[in-house]
């Protein structure tokens, strides 16, 4: 039996085959970009890992240390650290990456900045991170994810009118009796008086 694929999808296919090569290039771009470019990868890497079958392209190129150090140096209120969250939300899903991104010194600590500081669409993708991460594995996650303190962030999210629905999911898998109270007693106080990039 012949199927026969109208011009329009082939086409498609071709520009989603192409898009995917260029994939290691970009993500060479955004370890030596200037800013701005730097910012146009990371949504063009973005729209591309809306594509699931392009995942694993994204993630085989290594681009969680550029993608760290870009959260850690810029606003975390960005559209790029969106952008960033929103990408490292969909390939936390690999293993791969939940190592490379707490090998990655500030890695889960730039992640839970961005859920204290970012915008709330920006704190949604944070949590949708941090919930991906406990889920795989709570027992190898949740020390490294408290010690960072995420718990206050998390509970301000709890009782915001448009609160991220995960919020309280991320709550329920890192609590455990006499680890922290409900005034949002973080594991590491002294994290929050490390200097941040403004």
């Amino acid at each position: 039996m012949l199927v026969h694929l109208s011009p329009c999808l082939v086409i498609c296919d071709q520009a989603i085959q192409i898009c995917r090569r260029a994939i290691p290039l970009l993500v060479e771009v955004l370890k030596g970009g200037n800013p701005q470019t730097k910012n146009d990868v990371v949504m063009a890497l973005y729209n591309l890992s809306t594509i699931a079958d392009n995942l694993q392209a994204i993630l085989s190129a290594q681009p969680i240390p550029p993608l760290i150090e870009l959260l850690k140096g810029g606003k975390r209120s960005s559209k790029t650290a969106d952008k960033c969250c929103a990408l490292l939300e969909s390939l936390l899903a690999f293993d791969q990456c939940r190592v490379a991104l707490t090998s990655e010194e500030g890695g889960v600590l730039a992640v839970v900045e961005v859920l204290e500081e970012g915008s709330l669409q920006g704190r949604e993708h944070a949590v949708g991170a941090l919930l991906t991460m406990c889920e795989s594995d709570r027992s190898r996650y949740r020390d490294l994810i408290l010690n960072e303190g995420a718990i206050p962030g998390l509970l301000e999210l709890t009782v915001h009118c448009r609160a991220p629905e995960g919020a309280p999911n991320v709550l329920v898998i890192l609590k455990r009796r006499g680890d922290w109270d409900l005034g949002g007693t973080s594991p590491n106080p002294q994290r929050h008086q490390a200097s941040k990039p403004q």
